[in-house]
Parts: structure tokens; sequence; C-alpha cells
């Protein structure tokens, strides 16, 4: 019976050591991961479905996949969150995700690639091509969908016919995407996350690049050196994504009028021409007293070719103190870096805690960065009311959120405690067990 007590009583002290998470320290599993990233065509890309799916069936009451994966297989924590509404639902999937081979493809399907040829952006045969520009002023929400307000308008770049079906009923609608379809990027992965070389971009291929990093005039070949370390050569946009063009014609047609080519604009013209992309960021600017007094244009602060990411570090005193004096904008910028130093402190606590789920605390936080970089874009209007009510958007979000993250860090050092307390305990009983038992043989 005390032989049997002692068992007991280290088997209960290694469990309490395994609920306070000492022995927690897993080593990656790199072939593990290996295999997965093998699966997919691209980085962060939807795994490949890896058997056949002849005799799959996916209708309105019926959904062969999940019949297995709800089961036995994980499906992932986004998946069942509605992001419209943001309700968190288990068991059952979102609606934008029943359709699952709209975005997992056959791992057996034909012409599957790992290089991306920026000229046409397809991981594989018919995949949804990459989005090739910037997604800072993207919204997609239940009552807005800023993607859909361009390519709706423009018949060259308006969706394919099979946004406009409702798979379900067969419905067919002319300016209505199904909602199956109303999340645009649930499909259509950024051209920044594709990891892809230069030559893949078109580098080697875009006649502009090859043509001016030779010349001899500085004048000339300087911005192609300039633009090899900018943002939009790391999300693939080449010189025709601004100037127009033809980088597939090596002739002097390619900077034709025929061709869309437009030369750098004059200062007037700036916000325009950025807002070709940047339409929510140019129109914020444009209510500003910078455009208004034409005091200042996009490439002031940005700079023309070598565009870097936003950061507070373009907001300086040797480029605002030209005009003014620095106060203002320093006072901007130190509302900037302590909001986006707060939001990073926050993510370093989530990552301490264990033993319970951290999912919904990262969507909160995804969404406090969503509106952080809200509080980025309506600095351009330099009107520091709306400035002051975004940034108190963001403080009682991240306040809330951070609320959550330390009732969930008391919790777990809680049970660690009580953990700690059991392991003593057991071991005292084991202990005490072993003695008597030993005493009295």
């Amino acid at each position: 019976m005390t032989r049997v007590i002692t068992i007991l009583a280290f088997f209960f002290s290694f469990t309490a050591m395994v609920a306070t998470g000492e022995s927690r320290e897993e080593k990656p599993n790199a072939e593990a991961d290996s295999v997965v990233n093998q699966s997919r065509p691209y980085e962060d890309a939807p795994p490949l479905i890896p058997h056949d799916i002849d005799d799959y069936r996916i209708t309105r009451s019926e959904n062969a996949c999940l019949g297995c994966h709800l089961d036995f297989y994980e499906v992932p924590f986004s998946h069942y969150l509605n992001e419209h509404t943001n309700e968190q639902k288990f068991g059952e999937v979102a609606g934008i995700r029943y359709n699952c081979v709209q975005c997992h493809l056959p791992k057996t399907s034909l012409g599957i690639k790992k290089k991306i040829d920026i000229r046409n952006p397809r991981p594989y045969e018919d995949a949804p091509p990459t989005v090739p520009h910037l997604l800072v002023d993207i919204e997609i929400s239940k009552t807005a969908n800023t993607c859909l307000e361009c390519h709706l308008d423009d018949e060259s770049i308006k969706p394919s016919p099979s946004h406009f079906i409702n798979g379900h009923t067969g419905e067919q609608k002319q300016d209505q995407v199904t909602g199956t379809r109303y999340n645009c990027l649930q499909c259509h992965l950024p051209s920044a996350s594709i990891k892809a070389s230069l030559e893949s971009k078109g580098g080697s291929k875009n006649t502009c690049i090859k043509c001016h990093s030779v010349l001899l005039d500085d004048r000339l070949s300087k911005p192609v050196k300039l633009w090899a370390g900018s943002v939009h050569a790391e999300v693939g946009n080449t010189c025709d994504g601004c100037h127009g063009g033809d980088p597939r014609d090596p002739t002097g047609r390619a900077m034709s009028l025929e061709r869309d080519f437009q030369a750098a604009p004059n200062k007037k013209e700036v916000a325009t021409f950025c807002g070709k992309c940047h339409q929510g960021l140019s129109a914020k600017y444009m209510t500003s007293t910078h455009w208004k007094k034409r005091a200042q244009s996009c490439v002031d602060c940005h700079g023309s070719h070598t565009i870097q990411r936003a950061s507070s570090e373009i907001v300086s005193e040797e480029k605002c103190g030209k005009c003014h004096d620095y106060d203002v904008a320093d006072k901007f910028n130190n509302i900037l870096q302590s909001l986006q130093s707060r939001i990073e402190t926050s993510e370093e606590q989530t990552k301490l805690i264990f033993g319970f789920p951290i999912e919904p605390i990262e969507e909160d936080l995804n969404r406090v960065w969503k509106k952080f970089r809200q509080v980025r874009m309506v600095s351009h209007t330099t009107d520091f009311k709306l400035i002051k009510i975004e940034t108190e958007k963001v403080d009682a979000l991240l306040e809330s959120t951070n609320s959550e993250i330390s009732r969930l860090l008391d919790l777990g050092e809680e049970r660690r405690l009580i953990g700690y307390s059991l392991i003593v305990t057991f071991l005292l009983l084991a202990l005490v067990t072993y003695f008597y038992n030993k005493r009295h043989e």
C-alpha cells in the first residue's frame, strides 16, 4: 500500500510541475516545419491539400472537408472568426471560410511554382493574383470595403465573374460580390509577403531598370540605385508602377504618351501622383495646411525614390525645422513613439502568458495596430484635434487589451504558486511515506 502511495505522490508531483510550466521546454521540430513549408507555394500561403478530392462535396448543406477536419485535424483559429462582426465561434467556421477549395488548392494540381513574376503575380496556375500595391489605406469591414471602391468602377480591374455568383444558390449579381468573396485579402495575398528575388519581381526583365542602371549620366542612373533600397522595390513596385510606360518595350516607345508614361511631376502634382495608390493618405493630406499653402509635398518628407516604410524617423527637426518651429512636429512624434512603444510592450507581455488561449488577445492587438495606422494616416491632415480623437481610440482599445493581459498573467502566477505548493506537498508526502515504510520493514 505504501508503495502505491509513493508512486502516486511522485506522479502528482510531476503533474503539478507540468501545470506550472516548468517542463514546457520544447525544441522546435525543424523537420516538421520543413514539411509544412514545402506544402505552401509561398510564405503564409494557404497549405495545399495533400490528398485527392474528386469525391469531396461542398454544398450549402454539406462540406466533406469539415467532416474530418472539425473532428480530427485542427482548423485555424481565424476560420472561426466572423471578421465583419468579430463574433468568435468554435465548431462552426465563418461563412467566408466555408468554401475550402476557394483558397486551398489540391497538391496534385499542375503548375505550382515557387517564383513570382510581377507581370503575372500568381504563385500557381489559376491562383488568385497577388495585390501589387501597399495596403496601408485599405479597410475591409462589415460596412466598408475600400478595395471594391476602385475595382468595381474600373472595368480593367473588375473582379472576375465568379466573384458575383452565389456558390450556394447560383444567383448572379452584377455589382455586388458574394459573401464568400467579400474579404479580398482572404485569397489575394499582398506582394510584400512574397519572398521573391529581384529577378522574380521583374528587375532583370524590366527595361526601365536594365537601361537606366547602366547609363553614364548619374541623374538618370542614380534613381535605380535609390529605388533598389526602397519599400517600393521590396513590395515589387517598379518604375512603371509610378511613371507608367511599358517596361517590356526596350525602345523609346516605352516612354510614349500612348503607353501612359508620366515623367517626374511638379510640386503641385505630387499628391495626385502618389494618390494613384495611396488614395486615403492623399485625400487627407490635401486637407492639410501643407497642401493648401503648397509648402510641402509628399517627397519632401518621404523622398522620391528612397521611400522607406512609415516610421517616426520621418518626422525630424532637420525636415520640419526648415519652415517652422519643431515643437509642434516633435509633440506629434512623441505621441507616435509612445503609442508604438506601448503596443510593442503589450506584445512582449502577451508572450509571457502560458496555459491560456492568447488568440483573442492577438486579435485585439491586431486591431490596436490598425487603429495606430489610422493615427499615422490622420497625421497628414496636421489637424491636432483629429489626431487627438484617433489617439484616444487607440488608448481605449489598448487599455482594454492590457487589462486582459494583466488578468491572465495574474491567473498564471496564481496557478504557478498553487503548482509549486502541490509539488512541495506531494514530495513531503512521498518522503514521509518512504521513511515510514523503511522504519517498518
